[in-house]
């Protein structure tokens, strides 16, 4: 990797929650593994119930997740994540749809790629396991927000 890679892939990781704290090689590593998708506007990007075998991290664009009656479960903006469950949990089905508002590009992480390199590297799996624990508590903290707010309605 060149310098001027070395300064992307660090401006990269710098905005995203998951890869906090990776050493550029950590994230190099991680991100080798990783496919660049591209989304356009209305298009679902997963849907609820479908097989769930890799999580995305948003890097441009806006996306919704909703659950099966249309009720609105959160926006995924660039830096955010959206099926880190999956990777965690082995939870084999997507509980949202998640849709494409406007044209989206991100990189997706497949499940068991990921925990080959994170078996291997002890302090990588550390790292990137307590990052995903912050994300998810971040998206829980969100869904109290939104229970508190209806239940005032």
């Amino acid at each position: 990797m060149d310098v001027e890679q070395g300064a992307r892939l660090k401006s990269v990781i710098e905005n995203l929650a998951v890869f906090r704290w990776l050493t550029i090689p950590q994230a190099a590593r991680i991100l080798k593994l990783c496919e660049q998708r591209r989304y356009r506007v209305g298009m679902t990007v997963y849907e609820e119930g479908s097989a769930s075998e890799e999580m995305l991290i948003l890097l441009s664009g806006h996306l919704r997740a909703i659950n099966c009656s249309g009720t609105v479960l959160g926006e995924i903006h660039p830096g955010d994540t959206t099926g880190e469950m999956s990777l965690l949990t082995g939870r084999i089905t997507r509980v949202a749809t998640v849709i494409a508002l406007e044209n989206s590009h991100g990189f997706t992480i497949g499940r068991s790629e990921l925990w080959a390199v994170l078996k291997s590297n002890d302090a990588l799996r550390i790292k990137v396991l307590e990052n995903m624990v912050d994300v998810l508590c971040q998206k829980i903290e969100g869904a109290n927000h939104q229970v508190e707010t209806y239940a005032k309605k």
